[in-house]
């Protein structure tokens, strides 16, 4: 079958095993099918590849035919073939990159260098100056008339799956994984070490017990920590420790430090030197 060089056809089905779509063309009066490949950027050498995702059904596009063979199809660029499209932003300039995926994966990346990466769970990690989403915008058509709309996450994923599990391992054996309930781990092949620089304040929440495995040496400006802690092994605390509450004795057998004080402000016992008589309670009394 001869066909013209170039054509716009349309995709009426997929050989995703085969790399390829067939269309069919615009005005064909016949309305024929033929096989069409999708061309790759780079070596595409069977080793490496860069690989897009094909264009959906009932996407348009500009097709060359070397020879005008239609055996010899080849998918140039995806095309707009009415007034219903995307348009990406607002930000007015011609420099934005932006990638929407099928599954309602999509990112931006915008001529100041700011870039947002948003998954279909709704998990998004944001680089700005304001550190929010930014807005993405299409044209829609109804009664003849084009529209500029927002393009909204809900429209993207109508049906948003569970979050999904963050993974991240490194060669030196570094791991942070946080799970679909929200759980954090992170696992440390050598040292773990945090600064925090200034008056800032460390402060852990949470009513989940805290357990803490070997020793360590606390020199933080302050620790808030909302729950119970274990500390399984030496901690030396550069600083001031004030409880809001009991402090127990290391093993429980002389009860809390305020019973302790209360035992020594109202201690008196026989005289040392003498072996007579009885001293006082002591002249220095312990707040309680």
């Amino acid at each position: 079958m001869s066909v013209p060089l170039l054509a716009i056809g349309q995709v009426v089905s997929h050989d995703s095993k085969g790399g390829g779509v067939y269309v069919i063309f615009k005005n064909s009066g016949q309305m024929l099918s033929a096989p069409v490949q999708i061309m790759y950027d780079g070596p595409a050498d069977a080793y490496r590849v860069n690989q897009e995702s094909m264009p959906g059904l009932g996407t348009w596009g500009l097709i060359a035919f070397p020879d005008g063979d239609a055996r010899n199809g080849m998918w140039i660029k995806s095309v707009y073939a009415s007034q219903v499209n995307a348009i990406t932003s607002d930000t007015e300039e011609p420099f934005t990159k932006y990638y929407a995926h099928q599954s309602g994966f999509w990112s931006i990346l915008d001529i100041n260098g700011d870039s947002t990466t948003v998954y279909p769970d709704g998990t998004s990690v944001t680089i700005s100056e304001t550190g929010n989403i930014p807005a993405t915008y299409r044209n829609t058509v109804e009664n003849q008339v084009q529209t500029r709309v927002q393009l909204t996450q809900a429209e993207r994923v109508p049906n948003p799956p569970a979050p999904k599990i963050i993974n991240i391992i490194t060669a030196s054996g570094v791991t942070l994984n946080i799970d679909a309930s929200g759980n954090v781990t992170l696992g440390v092949a050598g040292n773990l070490t945090g600064t925090v620089d200034g008056n800032a304040n460390i402060t852990v929440k949470g009513t989940a017990d805290i357990t803490i495995d070997g020793d360590a040496t606390a020199s933080a400006n302050s620790w808030n920590i909302t729950g119970n802690v274990t500390w399984n092994g030496d901690m030396q605390v550069n600083g001031t420790i004030t409880a809001s509450s009991s402090i127990s004795d290391h093993n429980g057998a002389y009860g809390t430090v305020n019973n302790i004080r209360y035992v020594y402000n109202g201690h008196a016992h026989n005289g040392v030197q003498t072996g007579t008589g009885t001293t006082d309670v002591p002249d220095n009394l312990l707040a309680t």
